[in-house]
């Protein structure tokens, strides 16, 4: 079909313009002026989304469960936008809405390769989703979180090293199975990750500090790439990027 054929390059224009927009706001101070950029954001988004179960859709002899399984990820995403702006109205919108893209290009590419595993992890999303609602909340109340980098950084290598030994899923060692449940230790070490950099940058940052946190970082990151995980690997290198730009 023509839409199946040419929705290459609509995928690529609109993660062009996303990325665009995106960059763009991150130069805008005022929040107001941001407006238009949140909207794009969220259009850019629900096009790449919907796109990609169409196409979902009629590469799977017009099966309806791809569409049903859409419309639940669709109220997910809106309500993750609409929620947080109302229990956290000062968050950053660009944030959120980075969050939202990235949850639904993998739902597109999740569904591609198994609906199974892509209702698991609409699922776990919904979990997910749910707990990041509270811990914001728990970071305000229990300061001391902010001081247990290390202990953050422990718990990571604890579970690369078990992930190393896992089992291999599409060519990477990403899953751990526990009887008939199977985890991604990856998405526990991407937030704890996240938490040892903020919490190593939390006071005043010197070399010292910073050449610490670098090593321990690109040790995480090289137990990535051997356990042939090179996506989670790039994500936390950018991340590392990213968090030590804002910090400096």
């Amino acid at each position: 079909m023509v839409l199946v054929e040419i929705s290459k390059y609509i995928f690529t224009a609109v993660i062009a313009v996303y990325v665009l927009v995106s960059f763009m706001g991150a130069s805008i101070r005022n929040d107001k002026n941001r407006r238009w950029i949140y909207a794009t954001q969220s259009t850019m988004t629900f096009i790449f989304h919907l796109l990609g179960y169409v196409i979902l859709f009629l590469n799977n002899g017009n099966d309806i469960k791809y569409l049903v399984l859409y419309c639940f990820e669709f109220g997910l995403a809106f309500a993750t936008i609409v929620v947080y702006d109302v229990i956290y109205p000062k968050s950053s919108k660009l944030l959120v809405n980075n969050m939202v893209f990235l949850m639904s290009v993998g739902y597109v590419f999740i569904a591609r390769l198994d609906f199974d595993q892509a209702i698991r992890q609409f699922i776990f999303a919904c979990i997910g989703i749910v707990i990041t609602f509270f811990v914001p909340m728990v970071i305000k109340k229990f300061k001391k979180m902010r001081d247990l980098g290390w202990i953050y950084a422990a718990i990571s290598f604890v579970l690369l090293l078990v992930l190393l030994f896992s089992a291999r899923a599409y060519g990477a060692k990403i899953n751990i199975s526990l009887g008939h449940i199977t985890i991604q230790p990856s998405e526990f070490i991407k937030l704890l990750f996240v938490f040892f950099i903020a919490s190593m940058y939390n006071k005043a940052l010197t070399w010292k500090k910073l050449l610490l946190t670098t090593l321990a970082a690109a040790a995480q990151i090289v137990m990535f790439i051997a356990s042939n995980d090179l996506g989670a690997a790039l994500i936390f290198f950018v991340v590392y990027i990213m968090m030590t730009f804002v910090a400096t």
